[in-house]
């Protein structure tokens, strides 16, 4: 593969998370192994860098508990039933005093109801954001 383009070692550091990790395309594992290869002294520098931050990960005890995944994915799935619940009801007091005109009374109560709905809305969309929802 014959680059057209000078490759930085900027754009080199940028591939080099994603070379270790293991995730990197075979044009890009070629992209980084071409370059250590040129520049010697740039590869002894990522190789002792990266040699330490990958053996203090290595130590590291990580595991996942049985079930964990299957909680998360059944606390999304809760969370937007919940939203969509929250929805229908805001919708549905917002819209109400509609149905009873002069009814000032009852539009007031719907209204606050309405609010309440939109509030559990908002805060459920917070809540969802960090799954990307």
């Amino acid at each position: 593969m014959q680059l057209t383009n000078p490759i930085t070692r900027d754009v080199i550091n940028d591939l080099l998370p994603v070379y270790f990790s293991g995730e990197a395309s075979a044009d890009s594992r070629h992209i980084v192994e071409s370059y250590l290869a040129n520049h010697p002294e740039f590869a002894q520098q990522v190789k002792a860098e990266w040699s330490d931050s990958l053996g203090a990960l290595q130590n590291v005890p990580f595991t996942l508990r049985p079930g964990a995944e299957l909680e998360a994915l059944g606390w999304t799935k809760r969370m937007l039933r919940t939203k969509t619940a929250l929805l229908v009801l805001a919708l549905l007091f917002t819209l109400l005093p509609l149905a009873f005109p002069g009814q000032w009374a009852i539009a007031a109560v719907c209204w606050v109801c309405a609010i309440g709905g939109w509030t559990g809305v908002v805060m459920m969309r917070r809540m969802l954001r960090v799954t990307g929802l």
